[in-house]
């Protein structure tokens, strides 16, 4: 039987990750708000690794509309920025079979949908992607793809492995975890720390490891950030640091996304990346550089739109 898939958040990660679905055999069904239109007239392009393809979902719907058939999975893509307010918008897009698989940044991101929806199957994702919207229906991806996911209401579950299993046959890395929140920090050995002084700085991830007093800084705020796990119980480890540095060293030079949504006058993850990791360690005193990152990050999102 056709896995049948819905993705709400037609940025970068939806489309690339969606499209990737598509190619190995789903049937998708995309929710639009700002570029209905476009695609229903023109479908989704996606430029990668030097190839072009054009995509057309088997179901577009504008945000609000009522779907033809029930999803057995639901992707929520959108922005880690008031989840809050996106239950009601999922009521209708969900059926009492519907798994909701969350691949956003930071921390805590799934709570809301979990107290919200607490007898469907919630699953979280992570997601090591290089890519960017260029404008309407058109994303670039530009380095890397794979994914890890975890169930947050559940052990392992077939329609889990089901998934994961199509991503694979796409051609991606997809890795099943069974403890997602220990791979959410490990990656926020990257978020926290290229994301916040990427804007800071201006610079694309290149210009800051290949400058020596930025890549000093860079490991004083991973070290704070591993300080901060260990209250969480999590152990992130030296090799962890090194390995973040020297990948970030080895990619295509990369403009973040809290970058260009700072520069397009969009609101930044602020709080999912930062302000819960802070949350979530409450008792630990000594992170200066984690804590005066997200001070003047909130400032600079305040200012936003």
């Amino acid at each position: 039987m056709t896995l049948k898939v819905g993705v709400l958040g037609m940025g970068a990660v939806g489309t690339y990750y969606g499209w990737l679905l598509h190619q190995a055999g789903c049937q998708m069904t995309t929710i639009h708000r700002s570029d209905y239109n476009h695609v229903k007239n023109h479908g989704i392009r996606l430029d990668t690794q030097g190839e072009t393809f054009h995509w057309t979902p088997h179901e577009l719907l504008c945000s609000g509309e009522v779907l033809a058939e029930p999803l057995d999975f639901l992707l929520i893509c959108t922005k880690a920025i008031g989840n809050e307010l996106l239950i009601d918008e999922i009521r209708s897009l969900i059926s009492d079979q519907t798994a909701i698989l969350i691949i956003q940044n930071g921390l805590d991101g799934e709570r809301p949908f979990m107290e919200a929806f607490p007898h469907h199957q919630v699953i979280s994702a992570i997601a090591f992607v290089c890519a960017h919207r260029s404008g309407p229906g058109h994303i670039i991806h530009e380095d890397y793809g794979g994914l890890v996911i975890g169930n947050m209401t559940t052990q392992r579950t077939q329609s889990l492995e089901r998934i994961a299993q199509y991503w694979q046959q796409s051609g991606i890395r997809c890795d099943i975890s069974d403890t997602i929140l220990v791979d959410r920090w490990k990656k926020l050995l990257w978020n926290a720390t290229f994301n916040p002084i990427s804007v800071l700085t201006g610079q694309t991830t290149a210009g800051l490891v290949n400058d020596d007093s930025m890549n000093a800084w860079i490991r004083q705020i991973m070290h704070e950030i591993q300080e901060l796990a260990r209250h969480d119980k999590v152990e992130l480890t030296e090799q962890m640091i090194d390995q973040n540095i020297s990948k970030t060293k080895a990619m295509t030079p990369y403009k973040t996304s809290m970058l260009r949504d700072f520069e397009s006058n969009r609101p930044m993850e602020v709080e999912a990346i930062l302000g819960h990791m802070l949350t979530r360690a409450s008792s630990v005193k000594d992170a200066p550089q984690l804590r005066a990152l997200y001070q003047l990050m909130m400032s600079k999102n305040q200012l936003m739109g």
